[in-house]
């Protein structure tokens, strides 16, 4: 369940990221939405404080998701990285344990 809220959140945590980083950037901020939340969060350090914060979120974030990716093996990276499949694992259910991998035929 937690890992369901964390990917409903990541799209909420982008918006956010984006609406700050608007309203930090100089050649906009003095638009009238971006002043009205510069105004209503107490000035433009504050929403640096807040965009360095979510920016840390953001980063927490990926860094479990790239943890919990590979932490069973590195075959999904390498697959994504550079191109490279495998068979994936044996089981041998007499021993209740993974015993190898299988070679693809290539």
């Amino acid at each position: 369940m937690p890992q369901k809220i964390s990917y409903l959140l990541i799209p909420i945590l982008i918006i956010a990221m984006f609406i700050t980083g608007i309203c930090i950037w100089t050649p906009t901020a003095s638009f009238g939405f971006c002043q009205a939340l510069l105004n209503g969060i107490g000035g433009p350090m504050n929403m640096r404080i807040l965009h360095y914060f979510l920016m840390f979120g953001f980063l927490i974030f990926m860094c479990i998701h790239i943890y919990l990716a590979n932490i069973e093996g590195l075959a999904p990276s390498k697959l994504m990285f550079f191109g490279k499949e495998h068979g994936g694992l044996t089981y041998d259910p007499d021993r209740h344990v993974i015993d190898g991998e299988d070679a693809l035929e290539a």
